[in-house]
């Protein structure tokens, strides 16, 4: 058997020697900070989906707000409510201001509204609050027997909305 020369030995731990140290000291480190750089490229890919998100939620909030009144005014809802009626061919006979419900996240702004109506001009009424581009809720409706001689019911209704400050 040939022997191995005792340097071409030492060659050989040294290489052997240079890659581990290599391997721990170049390799494992730059690995680790590709990782890293990694992580964070996900991290604000990441970041970014959610603010366009976010961006995409307060677009559309602001949207839902152009349908409400700009400010706490419950004089709003009653010309709202007049110009609906009047619209629908009805007079409004009693506007009663409910009182303003403040929350923190809103206001509510009610009206109590009284009048005298067909069947066919009340529905043209609530047709007209519906499609009109506010937001509206109908929280009560009552309607009393019509009048034999006018077909004309008393109707009493609350209508309200609410008030949405901007967000900052």
């Amino acid at each position: 058997m040939k022997q191995i020369p005792q340097a071409f030995l030492i060659v050989i731990m040294g290489v052997a020697a240079s890659g581990i140290v290599g391997y721990n000291q170049c390799y494992l480190p730059q690995l680790r900070k590709a990782q890293r750089i990694q992580q964070q490229i996900e991290q604000e890919q990441t970041n970014q989906r959610l603010a366009a998100e976010v961006a995409g939620v307060f677009r559309q909030i602001e949207r839902y707000r152009q349908q409400l009144p700009q400010e706490p005014d419950p004089s709003w809802v009653v010309r709202q409510a007049v110009t609906l009626g009047q619209r629908a061919g009805i007079l409004l006979t009693n506007i009663t201001p409910v009182p303003v419900e403040e929350r923190p996240q809103y206001t509510r702004l009610s009206v109590g509204l009284q009048f005298r109506a067909s069947y066919h001009q009340l529905g043209a009424f609530l047709d007209q609050i519906e499609r009109d581009p506010s937001f509206f809720l109908i929280e009560r409706l009552e309607l009393d027997e019509p009048d034999e001689q006018s077909d004309q019911a008393a109707v009493q209704m609350t209508l309200s909305t609410l008030h949405v400050p901007a967000i900052r």
